[in-house]
């Protein structure tokens, strides 16, 4: 009697046991499926918290591509308005645009870019650079229109003014050259009030 009931204990302790390990190995997967989540998570955040840090800017984040047509998600804040837009754009069109830039307000005194057409039912885009004051300072002209939804007042609009300094053009030029090239990644232009 005492060796069925030993083997009857023994029996239910490997099934237990195996279970428990069943059990342990899902949650190791578990566990590492979590971990990996939280890993993305973390770099989202953090990317998150670079531009809730930001006080005025303006970003371009290439968003999809399809051979030479890219679509570019534009946003940017002056503190004060802040606006989203997305468009499509060509390799060559960001790269000529950033050698527009280049030595400005050198021999250009205004340069003017946009992407779309305006008051339309498509995204519109354009940016102004010109000279703000005798400091330097650089004013940069920003106007966002969404695409049109279903009706026409959904259609979103905001236009506002970033003061930055010629070498934060400077490295938004570098940054363009590089996303239109890779055709990947972001640009920031950084405001002066932006102390990075």
């Amino acid at each position: 009697m005492s060796v069925i009931v030993r083997m009857r204990h023994e029996r239910y302790f490997s099934q237990i046991s195996g279970i428990f390990l069943r059990i342990v190995g899902i949650g190791c997967v578990y566990l590492i499926i979590i971990e990996l989540c939280c890993i993305n998570i973390f770099f989202e955040i953090k990317k998150i918290i670079i531009i809730m840090n930001l006080k005025s800017f303006l970003k371009f984040e290439i968003d999809y591509v399809d051979g030479e047509l890219i679509e570019l998600q534009i946003n940017g804040s002056n503190c004060y308005y802040k606006g989203e837009t997305n468009i499509y754009v060509t390799d060559s069109s960001l790269i000529n645009f950033s050698k527009q830039l280049i030595d400005f307000p050198k021999y250009e005194k205004n340069i003017f870019y946009e992407l779309g057409e305006k008051n339309s039912k498509f995204s519109y885009f354009s940016i102004n650079f010109y000279p703000a004051d005798s400091l330097s300072h650089i004013g940069v002209q920003v106007i966002m229109e969404t695409e049109v939804g279903l009706r026409e007042e959904d259609k979103c609009k905001t236009q506002f003014e970033i003061l930055v300094e010629p070498n934060a053009i400077d490295e938004f030029i570098k940054a363009i050259t590089q996303i239109a090239n890779k055709k990947s990644g972001f640009a920031i232009l950084y405001g002066n009030d932006n102390r990075l």
